[in-house]
C-alpha cells in the first residue's frame, strides 16, 4: 500500500479512510553518487510509486512532543514502546498550503523493532484546531483520534519542530508488495516558524549532497536486496529525522543517533540483512 501524496480527502474522516502499515524499516545515509547507483540497480526488482510524480514530491511534518520532550528522551533511551504524534503534509509547487489542505494525522509508534503507523486524513485547519485546541472534527468517528485525544491530555503535547524532505519512493513488485525504498534528498528542519502553511528550512539536517534511503519490509529482505546492499557498501545508519531536527534545533544535546557525516565517505563492505 502506498504512502505518497493524497489526491482528495474527504471533508471528515470515517473507519475506512484509517491507514494502517506495520513493517521493519532499514536506514542508510550516503552520499548522492552511491544513492544514483543503488537506485539505479533498483530498476529490474521494483518500479517508481504510482503515486509519486516524476521527479519525486515534497514532504513535511510537524511533531508533536511534551514540554520536557517526552517522545525524544523514550527514543534516546530506547523504550521498547514508543510513540510519536505528527501532522504530515505533501507539498505541491506553487500552491499555497492552507486551512482546507489535506494532511495526514498520524501516530507511528514502534515496539521494538516493528514500526506500525496508524493515520486519518484531515484538513490542515481540524487537524490543528484538534492537536492545539481540543476541538474535535464534527464528523470524526475514528478511534485513531481518541487514541491522540488522551495521548495529547496526557502528556500535554504542544507543536515542536518541522522536518521536510524531497522524496523519490520505489515500491516491489507483485512478488513482494509490501517492500517499499525511498530515497530522501535536502532534509531540513524549522523549529521556530512551526506553521504548516509556511515551506522552507531553518536549517540543514545532514550536509549538501547526503541522502537518506529508507527500506520498509514486511518481513524480510528479498536475497536479491541484500545482495545489492552488500554490493553498494551500504552500512546501517542509526538516524532518526525527528532526533536529528531536535538537536540541530539545539533543543536537546546531540546524543548517539546525531549524525554527521564525514566529508569524503569511503564505501564499507558491511551489509545489512534483517
Amino acid at each position: 500500500m502506498s504512502t505518497a501524496p493524497m489526491s482528495v480527502v474527504a471533508a471528515s474522516s470515517s473507519l475506512h479512510n484509517l491507514r494502517t502499515f506495520r513493517r521493519f524499516e532499514i536506514k542508510f545515509v550516503v552520499p548522492e553518487s552511491v544513492a544514483a547507483g543503488f537506485r539505479e540497480s533498483l530498476q529490474p526488482w521494483m518500479e517508481p510509486d504510482a503515486h509519486s510524480p516524476l521527479g519525486g514530491y515534497g514532504i513535511e511534518s510537524l511533531y508533536y512532543d511534551s514540554p520536557d520532550l517526552r517522545f525524544y528522551w523514550e527514543k534516546i533511551d530506547g523504550t521498547l514502546f514508543r510513540r510519536k504524534i505528527r501532522i504530515r503534509r505533501y507539498v505541491t509547487p506553487n500552491v499555497a498550503t492552507t486551512a482546507e489542505t489535506p494532511v495526514w494525522l498520524e501516530v507511528k509508534q514502534r515496539f521494538d523493532r516493528v514500526t506500525q503507523k496508524r493515520r486519518v486524513p484531515l484538513r490542515l485547519g481540524d487537524a490543528v484546531a484538534f492537536l492545539d485546541q481540543r476541538v474535535r472534527p464534527t464528523e470524526a468517528v475514528d478511534p485513531i483520534l481518541d487514541e491522540i485525544d488522551v495521548l495529547v491530555r496526557e502528556s500535554g503535547l504542544v507543536p515542536t519542530i518541522v522536518t521536510g524532505y524531497h522524496r523519490s519512493a520505489f515500491v516491489g513488485t507483485d512478488h513482494e508488495p509490501g517492500l517499499r525504498v525511498t530515497f530522501d534528498h535536502d532534509l531540513y528542519e524549522r523549529s521556530t516558524d512551526l506553521s504548516m502553511t509556511t515551506t522552507g528550512p531553518e536549517g540543514p539536517l545532514l550536509p549538501p549532497g547526503w541522502v537518506v534511503i529508507e527500506i520498509k519490509v514486511n518481513d524480510r529482505l528479498p536475497g536479491w536486496l541484500s545482495d545489492l546492499i552488500a554490493e553498494h557498501g551500504l552500512t546501517v545508519t542509526r538516524i532518526s529525522k525527528y532526533v536529528q531536527a531536535i538537536e540541530r534545533a539545539a533543543l536537546a544535546p546531540q546524543s548517539v543517533f546525531h549524525h554527521v557525516p564525514v566529508a569524503s565517505p569511503q564505501p564499507t563492505t558491511e551489509s545489512a540483512s534483517q
